[in-house]
């Protein structure tokens, strides 16, 4: 995609939050999405991948983390919606099981860089910057 630049990113989360993830570890940050609504999304490592979606789940719009402030299951395998009990798949977002089973959550893309992470929307160019 031509043109990319500091305008493509949604969000930065600097290196100091990121250090201490561990299986299951995840942080929250703020965007504006693509009808200029403020939002949040998640961002966590997966099998040795940066993964980020939108902190909402497509049954009803809640946040993943609504009620018990998590978003994965007690075994840290499967992202779970704690308001019905969707479950995703980390590597995809795909719901295996629930109300909304075949949709899938939003996904963002991830750019780490020197300061930590940049959060873009999905489908631009992940290469680092220079």
């Amino acid at each position: 995609m031509s043109g990319e630049g500091r305008d493509d990113v949604l969000a930065r989360i600097g290196r100091d939050r990121l250090e201490d993830l561990q299986a299951g570890g995840w942080v929250t940050f703020s965007y504006r999405d693509e009808f200029d609504r403020q939002t949040k999304g998640v961002v966590f490592r997966w099998e040795g991948d940066w993964l980020a979606y939108r902190n909402v789940c497509p049954h009803h719009g809640v946040p993943l983390d609504a009620h018990t402030g998590d978003i994965f299951d007690d075994t840290d395998s499967v992202l779970l919606c704690d308001t019905h009990g969707a479950r995703f798949r980390p590597e995809d977002g795909r719901c295996t099981m629930g109300p909304c089973e075949g949709d899938r959550l939003k996904k963002l893309g991830v750019r780490e860089v020197d300061e930590g992470l940049e959060i873009v929307r999905a489908g631009l160019s992940l290469t680092p910057r220079k």
